[in-house]
């Protein structure tokens, strides 16, 4: 200990160390300690004036500040109340500051109980303020001293927002009260104050040394700190104020770390959600109030870096806050506000396509490049739910090379924190060996008869490998918070909870107020410049991105590797919650796709003008980019409230009425002199499909006799409501006339009300009460996946579950709600039960119907449907569903055994096991995949296709598809109301791969476009295929316009079964291919292709034909230039 501090006079720790904690505290005390004694001086404000803007939620998207500022305002007090919730209120203050305080620290206060922005007299946003939320307040604002002059009347603007942030109850669920309307907000505070340095850097002086005292309660260190703040406080109260500041000193620059010593590399940063428990309106707001907090705070202190994710609220900034927008671009050069993730958004890691995927990079990595000049190494993702095994291919493709991911933990000591734990906690919060609240590790032994609830990743770095085998380096930074406030308690617990001591020598540390908003302050730079390197503590250096990965970059030799898919558990709900949102979505991504491919082709065959091509390019882009604003890590997923889904429902229905009005029009002008006339169909996928569609009329607005031999050509089936079923058959990627085919038919019989449909592919058998008791392919007696074993074995059984969580309702499915499960269509429940009729008999499709009551409140309707040449029985079901908190599951029961199930995923498909050996598999009972999911054994497989749904479980010898959920929070409306949706079971006789269970979930989910052509018809022969592919296992999953304008066209494969392909591409011979490119996922070429004009096998013209050669389950970028 230094020899001039003297030791507290009794050997009483705790007592000393309470008396520094009060001492410093702004709750205890605060008129006689010295805290108290950072602001000696208050002075009214000469006047504050008001005005209300018109208008609810969002309406100051309406209005400038110009505007504002010539508005009539209206003198009022503190004191009053604002509101009500989601408005905006605007004050006109006057101040003087007094001629005694000239050439001193002089603050602004402002407490009104929610969120406001400080705006000068020119216009320019200054700085954000909060109030109400408890260690978040930033509730002062430091009046620059060479702008403000004493004795002269001052003027700025503040922006009231009526809002609060959101809060966690004790129980863990998400409070809600502010979804009233009427919500109001006092002005309590409004006031010029002056700001005491000196007093203020001893404050932060005793809080660093309270903590080491407090967290190293049994090292010499920590009493060191103890009797060096005990030191400062008694020369405070003699009025040796040299004597404190000296002591204060010499403690920081005697106490040193060692030259090995961890460093933490720190980041400001501020995680805001676009949407969430605000509508997307205010977190435009929320960005502009933190972000240029952030600035002012980078010209107080030059040293530290500001890293900001998500192009989206890089561009609303833009938008609506162009003077701070010009602020970050100089920011940027300088390298201190540096833009990370090189995504449009914090996007969903499991939901999205792959397509989606590809355009949050693409879109994302544009925008920084244009606007900055800055290409994103990194993948910046610290509060997504859990990743995507196909992220580390699609993050190479763009050039990024790392990732930071980070789960949120509430401020540690907290009851109900979590992290990235993948699992639950335990129900006091902590693990068994962990730091506890005062800083001690206790290592506990596990009760007797404690069952493990929770998986904790084993690495904090390490390489992640996707299932093409691309890698990338990956960080979770060990703190488990993307939101520090720079304390010793988490500087210790970074270091204590890193899993690779010894393998690394740096960890990212990521600050600043996240979530609500709010980014760093000056408390946590004034506490980062006290530990940058203090005895106790790890190192602390202020770092950007780059230099930290390079750090990591040069130690990962040290590192292991993990392979597939990161799942975090706590999050399985996510799947299934907000139902229609998850359907639109997926709607919205076929729609656009198709509609972009449309427009390549009328570009390519030149059936339109530059102009009109780049007006349907920006409306493609603009419909694009709210479909990847919607896939935000909170809004998808189901986490919002009820304002928000409804506006994310809004744009999502935009986005595909702008896919439909640009296919209608790409589509006229494709057939734009064509000889045929008639209906016509559109095939989006790169092979033939042959599918029984339901129309209107086979012919041009049903005039039957316009070509009387079409309808001779093969079989069609007239509906009860006088629609038709046609059996037809169109090639792909192109066109065809829609002409009945002939087709084995499908037939229907029936024994003790039981139903039995048959086509020349399966037979399936329906009970009474809708379930599946027998499915078999035609011709092999030994192929049924149900019947009969040691058990009965059925599929269909809808099934309901309690679905009540341990805390975050919306998004958590809890492992016992599995012990909780009933089967509703069974003989038991016949009471509730209309049994299956006979809708349609044959012989294009036969159609059974069945009802069941739910619930006195819900209720379902499903038609189970084979159609002609189907390899799949499809049941179209619509609920009626308004319970509280259930579960609405299809459990399919086969006879099938196999230890593991395939679940289709972006651009690929995993494998999961279907047993529960170890806590990993255990935790497997709700998981995510997309379009299908298949269990198989050698000889008999049984895949389940969907048309919307995300949640699945495959145990045992079950397969299971998530329907519906109801939470009812943070919307207490979640998902209440009718759904519609499709799904559909497949046996198959050979694996996945040899069945084309692909294949079939495309089309299941793209059926033919049927539209009419109203030229002058000539023939029926078929209309020339657009573009293909000569083998089974790729997908076209993207044929769209180059992003620069060109005109040229990119088109995006994938190998579909995890094998390699060599195939051939083609195209039209009359298409003006000068050069074909392999690109990057900017679209910029990296490898030249040759390609030839032939006539390929089973075609009759020439075509451009392009070599492709995939590994498995790679993604190629192709660019062909005009």
């Amino acid at each position: 200990m230094d020899s001039k501090v003297v030791a507290s006079l009794h050997k009483h720790k705790r007592s000393t160390l309470e008396r520094i904690e009060k001492y410093i505290s702004d709750t205890y005390f605060t008129d006689v300690n010295l805290k108290g004694k950072v602001h000696p001086m208050k002075q009214p404000f000469d006047e504050i004036l008001y005005w209300k803007m018109p208008g609810g939620e969002g309406s100051w998207q309406n209005w400038t500040f110009n505007q504002v500022a010539v508005q009539s305002f209206t003198p009022i007090d503190i004191g009053q109340s604002f509101g009500p919730t989601w408005t905006t209120h605007w004050f006109k203050v006057r101040f003087t500051i007094p001629l005694d305080w000239q050439d001193k620290e002089v603050v602004l206060v402002w407490k009104s109980q929610n969120e406001a922005m400080i705006w000068s007299s020119r216009g320019e946003p200054l700085q954000g303020l909060s109030s109400g939320t408890g260690h978040e307040m930033r509730t002062t604002f430091p009046l620059r001293s060479d702008a403000m002059v004493a004795g002269k009347q001052q003027k700025v603007y503040i922006e009231m927002a009526c809002n609060k942030t959101f809060k966690m109850e004790k129980d863990g669920l998400i409070n809600q009260k502010q979804k009233d309307e009427g919500q109001n907000f006092k002005l309590e505070v409004a006031e010029l104050r002056l700001f005491d340095r000196d007093v203020y850097n001893l404050v932060m002086d005793l809080q660093i040394m309270y903590d080491l005292a407090k967290y190293l309660p049994d090292d010499p260190r920590g009493y060191e700190a103890l009797y060096a703040a005990n030191h400062i406080i008694n020369a405070v109260s003699t009025d040796n104020w040299s004597i404190a500041k000296q002591t204060a000193a010499d403690f920081f620059a005697k106490s040193k770390n060692g030259s090995r010593a961890h460093c933490l590399a720190l980041m400001g940063h501020c995680h805001i959600p676009s949407a969430w428990m605000w509508p997307f309106s205010e977190g435009k707001r929320k960005c502009a109030r933190s972000w240029a907090s952030s600035l002012a705070l980078q010209d107080r202190y030059p040293r530290w870096n500001f890293t900001c994710s998500q192009a989206q609220q890089f561009a609303f900034i833009q938008k609506y806050y162009p003077s701070l927008f010009e602020k970050i671009k100089d920011k940027v050069q300088e390298g201190r506000f540096i833009p990370v993730g090189g995504t449009w958004v914090e996007m969903d890691g499991l939901l999205p396509s792959g397509e989606s995927f590809m355009r949050q990079f693409l879109y994302g990595q544009r925008f920084f490049m244009k606007e900055f000049g800055v290409k994103c190494k990194e993948l910046w993702l610290p509060d997504t739910f859990a990743f995507s095994a196909q992220l580390p291919q699609i993050c190479n493709h763009f050039g990024i090379t790392r990732f930071m991911a980070q789960k949120p933990k509430k401020e540690m000591g907290s009851k109900d924190y979590y992290g990235m734990q993948w699992g639950l906690m335990e129900d006091n919060g902590i693990q068994w060996g962990t730091m506890e609240d005062n800083g001690i590790i206790q290592w506990r032994k596990k009760p007797e008869g404690d069952r493990l609830i929770r998986n904790e990743f084993p690495h904090n770095n390490f390489h992640w490998e996707g299932i093409d085998g691309s890698k990338i380096l990956t960080h979770f930074p060990p703190g488990d918070s993307f939101g520090m406030n720079v304390s010793v308690k988490e500087a210790r617990k970074t270091v204590f909870n890193l899993k690779d001591k010894g393998r690394v020598g740096t960890s990212a540390f990521i600050f600043g107020y996240g979530d609500v908003g709010g980014g760093p302050s000056a408390e946590m730079l004034e506490k980062a410049r006290r530990m940058k390197d203090v005895d106790g503590c790890p190192r602390m250096e202020h770092m950007t991105p780059n230099t930290f990965f390079a750090c990591v970059e040069a130690e990962s030799k040290n590192l292991c590797k993990w392979v597939g898919e990161l799942f975090l558990e706590q999050n399985s709900g996510t799947y299934t919650t907000q139902s229609e949102m998850k359907k639109l979505n997926r709607m919205a991504e076929f729609r656009l796709q198709s509609a972009e491919m449309l427009l390549a082709m009328a570009v390519l065959k030149k059936k339109t003008t530059w102009e009109h091509m780049h007006r349907y390019q920006e409306k493609i882009e603009e419909a694009w980019k709210d479909v990847l604003l919607n896939q935000t890590h909170h809004v998808l997923p189901g986490l919002s409230t009820e304002l928000v889904n409804k506006e994310a429902k809004t744009m999502y229905e935009k986005a595909i009425e702008t896919a439909k009005a640009v296919t209608k029009d790409c589509l006229q002008l494709l057939m734009r002199g064509s000889s045929e006339y008639g209906r016509f169909m559109f095939n989006c996928l790169p092979w033939k499909v042959e599918q029984v569609l339901r129309v209107k009329s086979v012919c041009l607005n049903g005039v039957e006799e316009a070509d009387p031999k079409r309808r001779c050509l093969g079989r069609t089936q007239t509906t009860n409501d006088g629609e038709e079923y046609v059996y037809s058959v169109c090639d792909g990627i192109g066109f065809s006339c829609l002409q009945p085919r002939d087709c084995p038919v499908v037939t229907l019989s029936e024994v003790n009300g039981s139903y039995t449909l048959a086509n020349n592919k399966i037979s399936v058998t329906i009970s009474p009460y809708g379930q599946v008791e027998s499915l078999c392919l035609v011709g092999q007696p030994n192929s049924n996946v149900f019947g009969k074993q040691q058990k009965a074995c059925s599929g269909n059984q809808i099934m309901l579950y309690d679905d009540i969580p341990l805390r975050r309702d919306a998004a958590e499915v809890t492992d016992y709600h599995m012990e909780t499960g009933k089967t509703l269509n069974s003989k038991q429940h016949w009471d509730k039960i209309d049994c299956v009729t006979v809708v349609e008999s044959g012989p294009l499709v036969v159609k059974l119907r069945w009802k069941m009551a739910i619930s006195d409140k819900s209720y379902l309707t499903q038609d189970i449907e084979l159609a002609a040449n189907s390899p799949y029985v499809a049941f179209h079901t619509s609920v009626d569903w308004y319970e509280n908190r259930k579960f609405l599951k299809m459990n399919c029961d086969t006879t099938i055994k196999s230890q593991k199930a395939s679940f289709d995923i972006q651009f690929g498909h995993i494998e999961r096991q279907t047993h529960s050996n170890t806590p990993w598999d255990s935790a497997h009972y709700e998981m995510y995949g997309h379009k299908w999911a298949d269990i198989y054994q050698h000889g008999l497989g049984l895949a389940v296709l969907n048309d919307c749904k995300y949640g699945w479980t495959a145990k045992e010898n079950s397969i299971i598809l998530s329907l519906l959920r109801s939470p009812k929070v943070p919307d207490d409306r979640c998902d209440m109301g009718n759904h519609t949706f499709k799904y559909a079971l497949m046996p198959h006789q050979g694996t996945l791969q040899e069945a084309e269970v692909v294949r079939r979930a495309y089309e299941f989910n793209n059926p033919l476009h049927v539209f009419d052509n109203i030229t002058d018809c000539q023939g029926d022969e078929d209309l020339e295929v657009f573009m293909s592919l000569d083998t089974n296992n790729a997908m076209i999953d993207a044929v769209k316009l180059a992003e620069d304008g060109t005109g040229d066209v990119v088109v995006r494969l994938h190998e579909i079964h995890g094998g390699r392909c060599q195939a051939n591409l083609s195209l039209p011979a009359d298409i003006d291919a000068q050069r074909v490119s392999i690109c990057d996922g900017l679209e910029e070429p990296q490898e030249d292709l040759a390609f030839t004009r032939m006539i390929l096998d089973g075609e009759m013209k020439e075509r451009v034909t392009i070599p492709v050669h995939l590994k498995p389950f790679q993604i190629q970028t192709l660019r062909v230039y005009q």
